[in-house]
């Protein structure tokens, strides 16, 4: 196709490389964003998207920073609205927050039984075993939400509904588990204060990586997602295109 677009999505998987390509616009999640600066460094005045957890973003160690590090051009909170940091007002950047609803609504565009299948994951793979599910559900309908997809798979998915056609490349999300590149190598990543303290009471056994239960959703919505989304999707992580969809990068890398 003549001049169809590149458009490029960064995670934070670790030892991920970068497509040495131009691209017309980047998409990043979460602490990603200093990925998005690292291939500016070759290829500057790439717009830059940064999409972020609402809470994650606010107390997740360093991610903040390296998001209002990166000068995004359009920063987009899930699950808000938030007190976003005044530095982004002074580089301009265009701010857009949805709460966990309006998240929900977007989302749902990209599966074939909408809401329903984000619901379904949501209980159904989350937790193992039936008590723990029970125990989810009850979070999901009194104060978390149904989140669905990470950010990082959400950022695929957005970046294909908003440049159709267009050739979509992934770098740094696997759906594996695993740290990612700004974490230390023994780490379980960030977990809320409440399940800390119910992990220090005995009360709940952490997984070695926090994000291996969101992985487990994914792994399911991914084979749920439209044709329409998934088509023109190019990843440089093998574990990504064996764990959901897509073609794999046999370009360059740096």
């Amino acid at each position: 196709m003549q001049n169809q677009k590149n458009i490029l999505i960064l995670g934070s998987k670790y030892g991920s490389k970068l497509p040495n390509i131009k691209v017309d616009e980047i998409y990043s999640a979460n602490g990603a964003a200093e990925r998005a600066s690292e291939y500016k460094k070759i290829y500057p005045n790439t717009y830059h998207t940064a999409l972020v957890g609402g809470k994650y973003f606010l107390v997740a160690d360093g991610i903040k920073e390296r998001v209002i590090e990166s000068k995004p051009d359009k920063l987009i909170v899930r699950a808000g609205p938030i007190q976003v940091p005044e530095e982004f007002i002074k580089y301009n950047c265009e701010i857009i927050q949805w709460d966990r609803k309006g998240g929900l609504k977007i989302q749902s565009q990209y599966f074939k039984l909408g809401w329903l299948d984000i619901v379904f994951g949501e209980i159904m793979f989350y937790e193992s075993d039936f008590i723990s599910r029970l125990r989810h559900l009850h979070k999901c309908l009194k104060f978390r939400g149904f989140l669905g997809c990470s950010t990082g798979l959400f950022a695929i998915l957005f970046a294909a509904m908003e440049n159709p056609n267009a050739k979509i490349i992934t770098s740094g999300i696997g759906l594996t588990e695993g740290r990612r590149f700004y974490e230390e190598e023994n780490t379980y990543g960030w977990i809320s204060r409440n399940d800390r303290e119910l992990a220090r009471k005995g009360k709940l056994k952490l997984n070695k990586y926090n994000n291996v239960s969101r992985f487990r959703v994914e792994k399911f919505l991914s084979k749920r997602v439209k044709n329409l989304y998934k088509s023109n999707i190019i990843s440089l992580d093998k574990e990504f295109v064996n764990n959901a969809f897509g073609k794999l990068w046999d370009g360059e890398t740096f």
